[in-house]
């Protein structure tokens, strides 16, 4: 594998490295030399096997095509366009075109699938470019790899110069691939193949049926999204959407139907959530939810304004999370799908909950059960697990034990489990060993997931429960935790919590001075997000401040 450092270099080391390559100058030649090619180790690399082809003299340089800008990886290029000259015609092209396929070392398989080359021509040629210094391989027979500028930049010379053998080379590719894999991979590994079709079909132009047949079908199963689901592979999803899009997050590939374009950017404002960009990934659902609404597409709409809800609800935005929760049930009535109905209501709930409306809770709470009632669905205690969260607040822990059994019996989804297991811990009585266990589960779990939105409930549960058992040190390790993930993706719900918890426990090792600068956080951004459900709490954490200072 090629594992040239793109950092720059001085123009002393940068000199000294052309002379170890080979090039021949005096030293303010070779000083020349590494600065007129930015002293980039990569366009350096380059350009010394280049110049051995004349000689290694230094001065050659000036053959090398000029360029008018010096932005990243652009000096290496001015030496690719040099190659380009010289293997002009040559098979040496024709695999370097093919190496500009992959976005990755290219696999024996692949390259057999995409090359017209006889072997001992693809060998030969194999050893050409290696002793250029463009690509790198043990066997001819096996993988091959290249710089990634290098691929980079005969990519897009292939596309330029013969974009239809451009695009009918990604399809060899998309359906060599898409042949590589069970119809629906059960593990992350198995499922690399299909991951590689996406890329390459959309590379083809073929968006539309590689969304279809490959990313809907046989990656996330349709609807179960089994890719989010039962592996919490955010990131490679997000890394999946990005072939859909002509720009990231907000324009989808005009290649794909209008219906289909609203869903792609509404998932992937979803998956942005997840791996805790919330700013992007409001912009995102706001777009996929206009796409959705100019599609017809009730569903989709609905889903997204689901998920608004939910990040302006972890983003501090409570009342827009109640509002746009609101119009969410309204949509989701008028919709197909059953189970809709039921979430929005009790998502929108949760929101209501937060803000101190309990009564209006409830009823929505309610609604969602005895939706439930009239339509018996599997998942149906996993989707309205914040319920738990009003039990919780009525003090009825026998209740919440029961509900949260019986949903980890059905809970098919990561998350669902571990909000199973969260629910389990908080519902035991603190400090005992049965709340520390279904707590460990739940953190576990919400990791599994990779769902950092979620991360933090299960860290601050944990870290109460440590403080319980006497366990600080472990306990401000969670908090710390919380902190720096909920600063980072401004979720300032669970700041907010986390300051609570901080008081409580600086209270607990009688700091009373931070107890209380924590506090008076706490207090803060509660009534600026309008988090009026810890009211209580912050009222007795400043009655228990004023007590411990009286005495």
């Amino acid at each position: 594998m090629v594992t040239i450092d793109l950092d720059n270099l001085t123009p002393e080391s940068g000199a000294e490295f052309l002379r170890k390559l080979g090039v021949r100058g005096d030293e303010g030649q070779l000083l020349q030399g590494s600065t007129d090619f930015g002293n980039h180790a990569l366009a350096l690399t380059l350009l010394g096997n280049l110049l051995r082809r004349y000689g290694g003299d230094i001065n050659k340089r000036t053959s090398v095509p000029s360029i008018f800008s010096a932005k990243d990886g652009e000096h290496a290029r001015r030496v690719l366009r040099a190659y380009e000259t010289i293997f002009e015609g040559k098979s040496e092209i024709s695999t370097l075109r093919i190496l500009g396929l992959f976005d990755r070392p290219a696999d024996a398989g692949a390259l057999a699938a995409v090359r017209c080359l006889p072997f001992d021509d693809w060998a030969k040629t194999l050893e050409n470019l290696k002793d250029a210094r463009l690509v790198e391989y043990v066997d001819p027979a096996g993988a091959v790899d290249t710089h990634a500028i290098v691929r980079e930049h005969f990519s897009g010379e292939f596309s330029a110069s013969d974009p239809t053998g451009f695009r009918n080379a990604h399809q060899k590719l998309y359906n060599y691939y898409s042949a590589q894999a069970p119809y629906r991979p059960d593990t992350l590994e198995s499922m690399m193949p299909l991951i590689y079709a996406v890329y390459h079909g959309c590379q083809a132009g073929l968006h539309q049926q590689v969304c279809d047949q490959v990313y809907d079908q046989r990656i996330q199963r349709d609807m179960e999204f089994f890719l989010l689901n039962s592996l919490g592979a955010f990131g490679t999803n997000l890394s999946l959407l990005a072939n859909f899009f002509e720009s990231p997050w907000l324009k989808a590939n005009a290649g794909l139907d209008k219906k289909t374009q609203g869903w792609i950017i509404g998932t992937s404002g979803f998956a942005l959530r997840a791996v805790g960009r919330l700013a992007e990934a409001v912009e995102t659902i706001e777009t996929g939810f206009e796409a959705a609404i100019q599609a017809n597409d009730n569903v989709s709409a609905a889903r997204d304004l689901n998920n608004l809800s939910d990040l302006n609800l972890t983003l501090g935005n409570i009342d827009k999370a109640i509002e746009v929760g609101m119009r969410s049930i309204r949509i989701s009535d008028e919709c197909a799908d059953p189970l809709l109905p039921i979430i929005n209501r009790a998502r929108t709930a949760y929101a209501l909950l937060q803000s101190g409306a309990t009564i209006q809770a409830r009823l929505l709470f309610e609604e969602a059960g005895t939706l439930i009632k009239n339509a018996p669905n599997p998942f149906s205690l996993s989707v309205i697990s914040d319920y738990n969260e009003l039990l919780l607040d009525d003090q009825n822990r026998t209740k919440v034990l029961q509900r949260a059994e019986e949903s980890l019996k059905t809970a098919t989804t990561l998350l669902h489990v571990a909000l199973g297991h969260l629910f389990l811990g908080r519902a035991h009585s603190s400090g005992s060993q049965e709340s520390a266990f279904h707590l460990e589960q739940a953190v576990a779990g919400f990791r599994r997931a990779n769902q950092l939105d979620e991360l933090p409930r299960g860290l601050l549960a944990r870290a109460r429960n440590h403080r319980f058992s006497g366990d600080l040190q472990k306990a401000q390790h969670d908090l710390d935790e919380v902190r720096i993930l909920s600063a980072r993706c401004g979720m300032r719900l669970y700041l907010s919590d986390y300051h609570l918890e901080q008081a409580e426990l600086f209270l607990s090792q009688c700091e009373l001075a931070a107890a209380r600068s924590h506090c008076e956080s706490a207090h803060r951004m509660v009534q600026e997000a309008g988090y009026h459900r810890r009211d209580p709490a912050v009222a007795h954490l400043a009655f228990a401040l004023q007590k411990s200072q009286s005495r």
